[in-house]
């Protein structure tokens, strides 16, 4: 007859071995790792034949060979891959104007078109609620600002740096 305890030891043997083994997995990776980057600072960053190597590959990794179309063609030319990439972002923004619109000098005849209650209104400041309804517009994922911190950041620490922020835009 067989322990029934026998095999929950040889399972908690092999949890514990499989931990080993992914720690010392990454412990090596570690090590290569270090061993890399001490190779490139002796030998990358002199004139040498393992710097060239090492930027030819670089530059093959970065460079465009093939490039397949929208209508599914197969471009290899460099000027044809570059008239794709510029025709397909020139149809994505359109074209630059020619000319600014000017002001039309007859809307500046007729004078203010506003009312005087539209006027104060623009000039209002700018409210709590505003500044706090802007701010949950931003989505979280844009590109951070200036100082490092996209919007999600001062959603939410809002409780600690909101005041700061509704101050500041005031």
């Amino acid at each position: 007859m067989q322990d029934p305890n026998y095999q929950t030891d040889l399972f908690d043997i092999e949890k514990k071995l499989r931990g080993n083994l992914e720690k010392w997995g990454m412990i090596e990776e570690s090590i290569m790792r270090q061993k890399s980057r001490t190779k490139w600072l002796k030998l990358g960053d002199s004139n040498s034949a393992y710097f060239h190597a090492c930027m030819k590959n670089r530059i093959s990794t970065n460079n465009i060979k093939a490039f397949v179309n929208q209508d599914g063609k197969l471009l290899q030319n460099d000027q044809e891959v570059e008239e794709e990439v510029v025709g397909f972002y020139e149809k994505l923004l359109g074209n630059a104007a020619e000319q600014m619109q000017m002001i039309n000098p007859t809307v500046m005849k007729n004078g203010t078109i506003l009312t005087r209650d539209q006027q104060m209104k623009l000039i209002e400041p700018i409210s709590t609620e505003e500044i706090c309804n802007a701010m949950n517009d931003i989505d979280d994922h844009k590109a951070p600002g200036c100082d490092g911190f996209n919007a999600c950041f001062f959603k939410k620490a809002c409780s600690i740096v909101g005041e700061e922020i509704i101050q500041a835009t005031k």
